[in-house]
């Protein structure tokens, strides 16, 4: 079932738009320094008092006013709160996630061109790489996905720990994914299924929030993605018009071979979508990955059986749906045979853990000791939480190899062959009389007229293997989007009558 590889890479595998912010911020080739000062000596207690009130009674998130130096620039007025679910309440320490939002208090304040930055705690996860490794498989593979990097915190003055820095999805994020970034972005808030619950959007406003123009306060477009994820009878129709369907397919195929369980397809929790008011479709973004590399032995076919996961609809119609399933299917394909691979991810993991070693050992609020770490990039570890319960967690290495096996196997016997162009098919020089334009695409979207009866329009990246597979709808052409993948040459094959060959350029 192996792919054949060709050994010259030619397109980069990073985002199609120029990132024009972060660029300090997420600069991964160091650990930063992050010093946060604030004018009340029992900050910590009132920094706990606020996110108690929050979560136990439904309080608004309160900020408290500080001042932050980031490698030696200081932006004042800074507002600064603990964040988080699970890594917050279930942490039983101090090393507690927070968000620093640099306008909370002085409208257009940034640093590095953000708005917000997270700090995340490494909480469950003993190599703290969880989310950052997740992040940058994802990357790779052109899913968009937020960007990271390690920076030591000081809170007063005294070395609080290390921290995972993570970008926060917002509308500088969407600035450097998508060519509009003016759209509509909504986050899942708490447990969800995205079932159908009428069309007033107070129904929705307990399991997601509207986070970019709030003003307007417009949930149309949301309540038609809700309503074509319900539609089981024409859901395959109907939902491509409301849900770019790529994009949410590579963002499951991810979630399930690092069996992120703490996500849509089993929790109901942990994303964002975007509304592009330009393309009228949503974009599906991950979010939080610290629980994900659990376990390597689950099915990638998700079932709905009556257990104590509530069904998720969108899910359960894309496994129903032979084109979606199949699709599915081919980016498990291209991720076990590409990025998530260790030829891929190795070094990382190995330069990540030379990088933070030092001040992770260092840090004097940290949930696992430096054995724990050390041996847990590399093989599994069993903790022992405060209850006494053993938990095995999977090695970051040993998990990507062992989930290979077990997706290799698992494609095979549901009789899915990994399809591929041949070398030669790939590397030849292709002559097609069927116009693309434009190509190349700035924007990912191809306009092709055919010159003989086309049925099939299938995409091949150019390691020959399939993208994606759409039946023809329009007599004489078609219109191919391939926003929401890498900048690159791909192969368009036309089925019809004939069979055709066209090469497009997206940049």
């Amino acid at each position: 079932m192996r792919h054949i590889i060709l050994t010259l890479i030619l397109f980069s595998i990073n985002s199609g738009y120029s990132q024009v912010n972060g660029l300090e911020m997420f600069d991964e080739s160091y650990v930063h320094e992050i010093r946060v000062t604030f004018e009340q000596e029992n900050y910590w207690d009132s920094l706990e008092y606020y996110y108690e009130q929050y979560l136990e009674f439904g309080a608004d998130k309160q900020y408290m006013m500080a001042s932050v130096s980031i490698d030696g620039t200081v932006v004042d007025s800074v507002g600064v709160r603990e964040k988080g679910y699970f890594s917050n309440w279930g942490s039983e320490g101090l090393k507690e996630p927070l968000k620093i939002d640099f306008n909370e208090y002085v409208s257009g304040t940034k640093y590095d061109g953000l708005k917000k930055i997270n700090l995340q705690n490494g909480f469950s996860d003993p190599t703290i790489m969880r989310d950052a490794l997740a992040y940058k498989f994802m990357r790779d593979a052109g899913v968009a996905a937020p960007r990271s990097s390690y920076a030591k915190v000081y809170l007063n003055d005294t070395y609080w720990g290390l921290y995972l820095v993570v970008e926060q999805v917002d509308d500088r994020f969407l600035k450097n994914w998508y060519e509009n970034d003016n759209g509509n972005i909504f986050k899942c808030i708490d447990n969800t299924s995205l079932e159908w619950q009428g069309s007033i959007k107070t129904n929705y406003e307990d399991e997601f929030g509207l986070k970019t123009n709030e003003e307007l306060d417009n949930w149309d477009s949301f309540i038609d993605l809700v309503g074509k994820i319900n539609d089981e009878d024409e859901f395959e129709d109907s939902i491509s018009t409301a849900l770019q369907m790529n994009s949410y397919l590579r963002v499951l195929a991810a979630d399930v071979l690092m069996y992120n369980w703490d996500s849509y397809y089993e929790h109901g929790r942990n994303f964002y979508i975007y509304y592009d008011s330009v393309a009228s479709t949503f974009q599906w973004i991950p979010w939080d990955y610290n629980l994900a590399f659990s376990t390597s032995e689950t099915n990638i076919v998700i079932t709905y059986d009556g257990g104590m996961t509530e069904t998720k609809p969108l899910v359960e119609n894309v496994m129903n749906s032979e084109v979606y399933r199949e699709q599915y299917f081919n980016h498990l394909c291209v991720f076990i045979d590409n990025y998530f691979t260790l030829e891929n991810l190795e070094s990382y993991i190995d330069d990540t853990k030379a990088l933070i070693a030092e001040p992770l050992e260092d840090d004097p609020n940290k949930y696992f000791s430096i054995s724990q770490f050390n041996t847990n990039v590399n093989t599994n570890i069993t903790v022992v939480d405060g209850w006494g319960f053993e938990t095995v967690i999977p090695g970051l290495k040993s998990f990507i190899s062992s989930r290979y096996a077990t997706v290799s196997s698992q494609l095979d016997s549901y009789s899915h062959s990994c399809t591929a162009l041949s070398i030669d098919e790939v590397t030849e020089e292709v002559n097609s009389t069927s116009l693309v334009y434009p190509n190349p695409s700035n924007t990912g979207v191809f306009n092709i007229v055919f010159a003989n009866a086309v049925q099939q329009v299938s995409v091949y990246n150019i390691y020959g293997q399939a993208m994606l597979t759409e039946a023809v709808s329009e007599l004489g052409q078609t219109e191919l989007d391939l926003s929401a993948y890498a900048d690159g040459i791909y192969i368009v094959e036309l089925v019809g009558e004939t069979r055709e060959l066209v090469r497009v350029v997206k940049q």
